[in-house]
This record gives C-alpha cells, structure tokens and sequence, in this order.
C-alpha cells in the first residue's frame, strides 16, 4: 500500500473502516503478502542476534530484509530493527523492508524504534512518498504489461465475495501495490468501481495512475469521479505528475544470480592489494552485459577501503542497478561524510546512460 497509505491519512471514514476490518485472505493469484511463520522469524532473528558487533548485526539484517524470499510483518520487522544500534541504520532497514512487509497500514509504528525526531520525520516522508519513488514510465514501454484477463477476473471475483467497505478497499489497495503489476485504465476502472465511498475512490483513482500501461486512456476512471470538486483534483494530480514520465533506469533487466555474483565477488575478495581489488570491483561494473541489485553493489564496494574510492566504484555501479530506488539508501552508509552522499546523488540526478 505504498501510495495509498499516505493518501488515506487525515481521511477519518476510510480509517475508520479499517480498524474495525481484519486483513483478508484471497487466493494465491492475488496480491496479499504471507509473513514468515514465528519460528522461521525466530530463527532468524537468533542468527542476526548471535553476531557479536553491532555493525555485523546491521549487515545481517540488512541481508535479511534484501533476501526476496523474506516476508514479515511489522512487528517482526520491529523487532529485527532493535536487533541493533544506530538510528540512520534502522532507518535504512526500515525503508528497504516496505516491499516485503505484509501489513503497511501498520508501518507508521516503526518510528517508535527510532530516537532522533529527524529520522522519524525521515520515515513518514518515505511512506507518505512512495507514491512517487518509482512511478515514472514511458508511454511505448513494452515490458508493462497488464495483468492477464483470467487473473484479473479472479482477482475481480474474490474483491466481489467480500461484503464490508473496508476489506474490498484494503485488497484492492494490495493488488495496485503487488510489485510487478500493471493494469490497463479499464482494469482500474473496474477496480475502483468496486467501492463506493467518493473520497475512497479519489485516492485509489491517484495511486493507480503510475501502475497503467495505457495513461492516455485515463479518462475512463474520471467516470467515476462524480464530485466536480473531486474530479478537479484527480485532473491536477495527473497534470503534475505526467511531466515526470520517462523511462525508468534499467527497466526489464534481471540481475544476475547469486551464485553467479557469488564467483565474481569471491574474485574481487581474494586480491590483497587493495588497488587490485579496486581494479577488479570498477572492472565488474563497467561490464555491459553485468546487472545487479543495489544490495550486490554494496557488497563489491564494501570490499574497497577509501572513501574517495568507494564514491567512485558507486558512481560506477549505477550504471547496472536494477533497482534503482533502493541504491541511494544501500550506499549512503558506506560514506563517512555529507559531501560524499551529495555528490552520488547528483550523479545520480543527471546521469543519462
């Protein structure tokens, strides 16, 4: 519910649903997301706990929440987060970990495991900004392609067998949220018609519009906005957000297997030089053909000592991330000052392929 969490907020009916629903189950095809059972949790969070120093700790749990396999629950989350110190850490975690929680609407909670007010101001922008992180698109983008007619029917079916307000809302927030999935304007359409509530069906109408592989036919969802004031307001939203549609960086590619990333980072560790291992990290990310996730990345750079050379080795990498909302959160941790943080963000701003 990345989008759709910030957008409810300060609207007291729709809230008001929700804390009276359970979370719904519907079928495998759908988009809820299942935690990891309590012993699986405790497994884990007991290998994270047995790492003596705090900064081994913090990998650890940064590699749990990277791993795609993991799914927790916030209170799960809550708790690998007090597995170690440091607010700016946490943070990190906590962002990282938004795709793979299954109950967003309760991620807000999270900031009680974090000190510094600036930090918890930090973690409500980043839910309340999700809908913006990752959305841009290009219109003749073909690898978005909408959910298949039979799955989308099946998703449809289940939304209808759901009686209360509440529960249809909270899965149709879950489907728009399922990374991955795209929906043509008249698959929203059919969504949102799903709920009745107008103030409902606004902000679904605004979260949706970055998921839509066809935009240009937005104007069917105006249909169902009946208030004028309403409908006014979806029209300015789309109007400031359509200047942002561009290709998102590396779209489609897949990075490479673990264990294919495992032989090249094992190549680059057993240098003893440390302008050797450099050599071989910068080397590793200018090959074309090499994608990798932001968590890969960090891992190549971590074998690098120099602060001046990890910025560059990072500046290097970013031409190959697949994920490229993740990489400024997986890096800014390796840099001991501001300066360095700034400048790969720049970098990153007017980078141009």
């Amino acid at each position: 519910m990345k989008k759709i969490f910030a957008l409810l907020i300060g609207c007291g009916t729709v809230l008001s649903v929700f804390a009276q629903t359970e979370p719904t189950q519907i079928s495998p095809g759908s988009a809820v997301v299942t935690p990891m059972s309590n012993e699986q949790f405790t497994t884990l969070l007991r290998k994270v706990r047995n790492h003596v120093r705090n900064s081994s700790r913090y990998e650890a749990a940064l590699a749990a929440v990277n791993d795609s396999t993991n799914r927790f629950n916030t209170s799960q989350l809550k708790m690998l987060l007090e597995s170690f110190d440091g607010d700016e850490q946490r943070l990190t975690v906590a962002t990282l970990a938004y795709p793979r929680v299954s109950d967003k609407i309760n991620y807000a909670t999270l900031s009680n495991s974090i000190s510094l007010q600036a930090n918890k101001d930090a973690l409500a922008s980043f839910i309340m900004s999700q809908d913006r992180t990752t959305t841009v698109y290009s219109y003749s983008e073909s690898f978005r392609t909408p959910v298949a007619d039979a799955s989308f029917a099946t998703t449809i079916n289940n939304i209808e067998k759901q009686w209360q307000e509440g529960a249809r809302l909270s899965t149709i927030i879950d489907v728009l949220d399922k990374q991955g999935s795209f929906f043509t304007a008249a698959q929203v359409k059919q969504l949102i018609s799903l709920v009745y509530d107008e103030s409902s069906r606004l902000h679904l109408a605004k979260a949706a519009y970055s998921k839509v592989v066809d935009p240009e036919n937005y104007d069917q969802v105006y249909e169902l906005i009946k208030p004028e004031e309403m409908l006014n307001t979806l029209k300015t939203y789309i109007g400031a957000n359509a200047h942002s549609i561009a290709m998102v960086h590396n779209s489609g590619k897949i990075a490479m297997t673990d264990s294919d990333f495992s032989s090249r980072y094992n190549e680059a560790r057993d240098h003893f030089r440390n302008k050797s291992i450099i050599k071989d990290v910068n080397a590793f990310f200018s090959e074309v053909n090499n994608f990798y996730t932001s968590y890969q990345a960090r891992q190549m750079i971590l074998l690098i000592n120099g602060e001046k050379n990890r910025l560059e080795a990072a500046k290097a990498a970013y031409r190959g991330i697949t994920d490229p909302a993740n990489f400024a959160a997986q890096m800014n941790d390796l840099f001991n000052t501001q300066k360095s943080r700034d400048d790969l963000q720049a970098y990153i701003e007017n980078f141009r392929g």
